[in-house]
């Protein structure tokens, strides 16, 4: 059995966490850094626990534009 703490995944300590650790993983990849409406996205990805099995095979060199077209039923509902 899994614990969920959702109290902590609205914590904005952990929320900042994410975000630095994916500014810093983006940059390494490319080192302009994200674009702002990426950062917006993140944590509602990160936090998904639906969204678990799309990140198989994927690495911090796999692009938005990839991972989307490797699990097209996270495009349901997207403008």
């Amino acid at each position: 059995m899994i614990a969920h703490d959702i109290y902590a995944e609205t914590n904005p300590a952990f929320g900042a966490y994410l975000l630095v650790s994916f500014i810093r993983g983006f940059a390494e990849a490319n080192d302009s850094g994200p674009e702002l409406p990426i950062a917006y996205l993140v944590l509602p990805i990160a936090i998904s626990g639906d969204l678990k099995a799309s990140f198989d095979s994927t690495n911090k060199r796999t692009g938005l534009q990839e991972w989307l077209e490797r699990s097209p039923q996270i495009q349901i509902g997207l403008g």
